[in-house]
């Protein structure tokens, strides 16, 4: 993110674990992370009871490193354990990686934003509601980034505000 700075760049967003380094974060939604799966593919696949039984199925992966192997989970009582995952759909895109989960190609880890209205209207079912999950880090959410608080452009602070309060009403 050093580029942010040397590309006099006002104002980035971050969809991570808190960043470190020179730059100003702000949070601005914390992001959830969800296994889910359309009904159709649990219709014609054997029984998702509980996150080990994803190594018998074919997930589907995101292209980034930390999603293609293993996806983590943690209980209700705090126990974090890691499940091994492989699929043959490695996606670069969160959007198809949605639209292959609802063509009912397989179970895909995805952030909550991105299907919640897809679970609440019954496409896509949480397949463990009871655990937490993620590909890298459990605290993770959209930050804004920028490069100094010693001159904040009253046009930065103005989108940062915005996106707080269209961000942290959901």
């Amino acid at each position: 993110m050093e580029h942010v700075a040397a590309e006099a760049i006002d104002l980035a967003i971050r969809l991570a674990p808190a960043p470190t380094g020179n730059l100003i974060s702000t949070r601005l939604m914390d992001t959830r992370y969800r296994v889910c799966a359309s009904p159709h593919y649990l219709a014609h696949n054997e029984d998702l009871k509980v996150p080990q039984d994803l190594v018998r199925h074919q997930c589907l992966r995101f292209a980034l490193p930390e999603y293609r192997t293993h996806w983590r989970f943690k209980t209700q009582e705090n126990a974090a354990f890691e499940v091994n995952v492989a699929g043959h759909l490695v996606i670069t895109n969160a959007l198809s990686l949605r639209r292959a989960a609802l063509a009912g190609f397989g179970p895909a880890l995805m952030a909550d934003w991105l299907v919640a209205s897809d679970l609440a209207e019954g496409r896509l079912v949480d397949l463990f509601p009871n655990h937490e999950c993620t590909a890298t880090e459990f605290d993770t959410a959209a930050f804004a980034l920028y490069p100094s608080r010693a001159y904040l452009p009253q046009k930065v602070r103005v989108m940062i505000d915005f996106l707080r309060e269209k961000l942290g009403s959901r």
